[in-house]
């Protein structure tokens, strides 16, 4: 064969490789998207925060101050103060044990201490007592959290409401602490400050726990 058919059919046959070609992509892998997972009926909601006589909902009298404080910030948010650990006597009354740390959430405040309560023994630190108050410990008014007991009574609940939901509860003068409110329950008891006895008075505070003195 000559070397001018060579050279034709060389070309011939690059002409129709290029015929053959095509600009189009290759094809590519179409993602795969998962559905997200679907909860579970009836599964546990997290624990709310309530005001009761064994504790604050997420955290019962007796547990670690650690866990306590962790509990309550992920529903409340950052602590408005906190003491930090310090003599068991000063601002906040003459409290069990040597050690003392009060966490505040507007007007939440937290009682950690290591003394000897009926929660645990001396020298453990633990949760012993709450206070949900109008007033801090100067006697400032503080921002309402808003929380209330599972009969819906808070701060700022009349003394009628406070007997409709407690018809056992006592409420009357205190020689020292001035008019005061108390509830017994199998659990523990409530208790706290109220601006006066009669039915339109309101409540301001709200305590669970052993109390600090003067």
């Amino acid at each position: 064969m000559s070397a001018l058919k060579r050279s034709a059919l060389a070309l011939l046959a690059a002409l129709l490789l290029g015929a053959c070609r095509t600009d189009e992509p290759p094809p590519t892998a179409t993602p795969t998207t998962r559905p997200s997972p679907t909860p579970v009926a009836g599964s546990p909601q997290p624990e709310t925060l309530t005001l009761a006589p064994d504790g604050i909902g997420v955290a019962r009298f007796g547990e670690d101050p650690d866990v306590v404080v962790a509990a309550v910030t992920q529903r409340l948010g950052e602590p408005t103060s906190d003491s930090g650990w310090g003599a068991s006597s000063g601002a906040f009354g003459t409290c069990p044990g040597t050690e003392l740390r009060v966490v505040r959430w507007k007007s939440l405040f937290v009682y950690l201490g290591n003394g000897e309560t009926s929660y645990a023994a001396a020298g453990t630190r633990h949760l012993f007592s709450y206070m949900d108050s109008r007033y801090d410990e100067r006697g400032r008014e503080t921002e309402p959290t808003g929380l209330k007991t599972d009969s819906g009574v808070g701060v700022g609940s009349t003394v009628s409401a406070l007997r409709g939901a407690h018809p056992e509860a006592e409420v009357q003068d205190d020689p020292t602490f001035g008019p005061r409110w108390r509830v017994e329950t199998p659990s523990g008891a409530l208790f706290g400050n109220v601006t006066g006895t009669a039915d339109t008075d309101t409540i301001s505070s709200v305590h669970g726990g052993e109390e600090c003195g003067e």
